[in-house]
């Protein structure tokens, strides 16, 4: 194992799992196995310790992007997520419970960080450049916050075909309707904040 090789290590809290019924835990499960084949992440996320989720990963892999799928995957059900950049101590193994190493204490970090702002995402490392990352999340966690099924769908839609009239097509509207729903709801801000962060915090060639 390379210790200098940086991951990122990612860690959810269920958000109200007091509240959350065992089917929307199990539709999770589901939700989480489709993840890790889709996006394949050096160590598989799932749940650990009743409400939360963690895994690594590794970079030029979009995961911001690949959160925002999970999250609209799995809606009406909110997860927080806090990222980690940093080194591992430990040995790849099939979950990150028997793993150690700074990225998960950035991690939990972030999460902490994301929990005492009120917002769905944050990010810790130990570079100082992780202030302008965690306003950008500030900004895509409140356009969220005013999501419901329909602007998660439409999202889903348009990142992958970039165009309104295929989701207007999919949909069954209007492209006057889609472009007037995804302005309302921010849509496009969302996916360019995303894209942003995908490819320059997130890509290797950055760091």
């Amino acid at each position: 194992m390379n210790k200098n090789q940086i991951y990122l290590a990612i860690t959810g809290d269920v958000l109200q799992s007091r509240n959350t019924l065992e089917v929307d835990f199990s539709r999770l499960k589901n939700c989480l196995n489709v993840f890790n084949k889709k996006f394949n992440p050096v160590v598989p996320f799932t749940i650990q310790a009743g409400d939360e989720i963690q895994g690594l990963g590794r970079f030029n892999e979009t995961p911001v992007s690949s959160l925002l799928w999970l999250l609209g995957n799995v809606y009406p059900m909110k997860i927080r997520w806090g990222l980690g950049k940093g080194s591992i101590e430990s040995s790849l193994q099939e979950s990150t419970a028997e793993m150690r190493g700074e990225s998960f204490e950035y991690s939990r970090e972030a999460l902490n960080l994301a929990k005492k702002n009120k917002q769905l995402f944050a990010c810790c490392t130990s570079e100082d450049d992780m202030e302008q990352t965690n306003i950008i999340f500030s900004l895509i966690s409140g356009y969220l916050d005013d999501w419901n099924k329909m602007a998660y769908r439409r999202y889903l839609l348009y990142s992958d075909s970039k165009t309104i009239y295929k989701v207007a097509e999919l949909e069954g509207v209007s492209t006057e309707a889609i472009n007037k729903h995804m302005n309302r709801k921010k849509i496009k801000i969302v996916l360019d904040a995303v894209h942003f962060l995908d490819e320059t915090i997130f890509n290797e060639s950055t760091l």
